[in-house]
């Protein structure tokens, strides 16, 4: 008798038998045990998750001698001519190799009409149905609307997207999802034990080669038979977890760990020698890539519950992996998870892989410093502002205020309030350096990203902090309206707040909306640019009244601009006029 692989030996026989599918198999044994069938199935889900099997088990519980039963036995000529694919009334059709109108119309619209030759009911099973033309589907249409009583289809498909709505709404459809790794290591085992049973099977698996299988399936329990066989032809004895890594490629967790370690350390000439050593051994780089991301993300799971995660490794070397996550942060092993990301979707696309690995993994080490230097920085700031006097910026300018609103014409008076002043302002000043040095940071970072929106920032300066909401000075209106624009606002935010580790909210104002003193002494927040050119320019030392000076002519040869131009142009020539006066040289 020949050789038949264990995925179709081992293939289920009842209901109860499907690993991983209770939903799909409790509606279908309720239907056929309450006499609700319908005509048309839909099974969608990726592959060797059991649709074409529970197809046939539909098949088999709908002509079995003793049905429709929810429960077929097994041994009646029915059951064993469907098990053994011989039967005239369940046709199994491969829609990948049958998608012509003419196909569809020789092989089911022309037989549906005709009774079963053996059977209750006849099963049209079509599997990879989204490969179907759209003219056979046209075609199907009408047939798959209105079937005879004794004509049920099914259609199998990995694709469900692909199918057509018109027949979407004229199916039951059931999503057959990935099986569990639990569940496939536990299949694998009750198949060893029955195969050691009939003395086919010598070796010894261990659990953790079983769970290293069940993962690499990817929820594929017809993928994990296949590589369970092919381990046990090369298998000798005790089968552990490194004859599986052997055989699929992988490469120990050790190194995953020694590689996550240089990155943590930023060392690269590391961390590239693990990946040569790697590619010597003949290790699958796209699976090196895809263990690499899964053991990051392991990472992150310990650093965010603190507790093992599905997988293997989680329960004999978890405190190892918890040592290893504790020299990241969660931002940094996001950034980690994200560039090993990008970079499988450019190896695909690459002839060199391990050069593109290895830009990859540079961009990781690249980003995870930076991250480590921000994150530094920023616990500084914060330390340095915590030690700050607790008055604040509000505070030190409204008792600047009531000493600038104090006469200068009463000596005593001034000579008090002069030296008051110098108390006052040492502590706004020095929390203006700290705002100055905070934004710098943010403006740094925004520079390195997005430097169109850097060159709207130049100028700008961080005039107070009030709790999350940062109050930021632009240089011109214009700047205001185009950082004001939901998307750069939002960028300008992320960065900030990245920098400050808060969630930060940014409001713009623009030079007129900056505070400010008039002429005399009264302190205002809003004011034209009339106003603001008049203030700066009655804050400077005047010329002797001889000689006029030309910087006091500026403000009235503004406001004639004014009358002949419109507001634009005038917010500009205040804009250039405020810049001249800051400069000391020009006073």
């Amino acid at each position: 008798m020949p050789y038949e692989t264990l995925y179709r030996r081992y293939r289920p026989k009842r209901f109860e038998e499907v690993v991983g599918q209770a939903h799909v198999v409790k509606a279908l044994m309720n239907a056929i045990k309450f006499g609700r069938i319908s005509h048309a199935y839909l099974f969608a889900g990726q592959r060797g998750t059991g649709k074409t099997t529970v197809a046939r088990l539909l098949a088999k519980a709908l002509n079995c001698a003793k049905g429709p039963t929810p429960e077929p036995c097994c041994v009646c000529d029915a059951c064993k001519a469907i098990d053994s694919g011989s039967s005239m009334d369940v046709i199994e059709l491969d829609a990948a190799s049958h998608t012509k109108v003419e196909q569809i119309r020789e092989l089911i619209v022309s037989k549906v009409a005709f009774m079963p030759a053996e059977m209750r009911y006849r099963v049209f099973i079509i599997d990879e149905a989204h490969m179907l033309s759209l003219s056979s589907f046209n075609a199907l249409l009408k047939t798959l609307e209105e079937p005879p009583s004794h004509v049920v289809f099914v259609l199998a498909t990995t694709d469900p997207h692909k199918i057509p709505p018109t027949i979407h709404s004229r199916c039951q459809r059931f999503d057959f999802r990935p099986i569990q790794p639990d569940l496939i290591a536990k299949r694998l085992s009750d198949i060893l034990r029955l195969e050691k049973e009939k003395g086919s099977v010598s070796a010894d698996v261990t659990q953790d080669a079983l769970m290293l299988i069940a993962r690499a399936a990817s929820g594929s329990l017809r993928d994990a038979l296949s590589m369970l066989e092919q381990l046990l032809l090369i298998g000798e004895g005790e089968v552990n977890a490194e004859t599986v890594r052997t055989l699929l490629g992988m490469v120990s967790e050790n190194m995953l760990a020694e590689i996550m370690s240089s990155i943590a350390d930023g060392d690269v000439a590391t961390c590239w020698r693990l990946i040569q050593e790697a590619v010597n051994e003949g290790k699958d780089l796209f699976q090196l890539i895809k263990d690499l991301t899964a053991f990051a993300r392991e990472l992150l799971a310990f650093k965010i519950a603190e507790e093992s995660t599905q997988g293997v490794g989680t329960q004999g070397d978890g405190r190892g992996l918890r040592t290893l996550s504790q020299r990241f942060s969660q931002q940094q092993l996001v950034g980690i998870i994200e560039c090993l990301r990008e970079t499988e979707r450019e190896m695909r696309m690459s002839d060199d892989l391990q050069l593109a690995l290895d830009i990859g993994l540079l961009r990781a080490i690249c980003q995870t410093r930076t991250e480590a230097g921000i994150r530094t920085e920023t616990e500084l700031a914060r330390h340095d502002l915590a030690q700050a006097p607790a008055e604040t910026l509000s505070e030190a300018l409204e008792s600047e205020k009531e000493v600038t609103a104090t006469p200068a014409d009463d000596n005593a008076t001034a000579v008090k309030s002069e030296h008051g002043a110098d108390n006052v302002r040492s502590n706004p000043n020095e929390e203006e350096n700290e705002l100055r040095a905070l934004w710098e940071k943010v403006l740094e970072r925004i520079k390195s990203e997005k430097f169109t929106t850097y060159a709207l920032l130049q100028g700008s300066e961080l005039t107070s902090i009030c709790g999350n909401r940062l109050v930021v000075s632009v240089a011109h209106p214009f700047s205001k309206e185009c950082l004001e624009e939901p998307t750069a606002k939002r960028f300008v935010e992320s960065v900030a707040s990245a920098v400050l580790s808060m969630d930060c909210s940014i409001h713009f104002v623009a030079p007129k909306e900056k505070e400010f003193v008039t002429p005399n002494g009264v302190r205002k927040v809003t004011a034209s640019a009339k106003e603001v050119g008049e203030a700066r320019v009655a804050r400077l030392p005047l010329a002797p009244a001889t000689e006029p000076s030309p910087l006091v002519s500026e403000p009235k040869q503004a406001e004639e601009k004014q009358q002949e131009d419109s507001d634009d142009k005038l917010d500009r020539t205040v804009t250039l006029l405020l810049r001249i006066l800051d400069q000391p040289e020009a006073v």
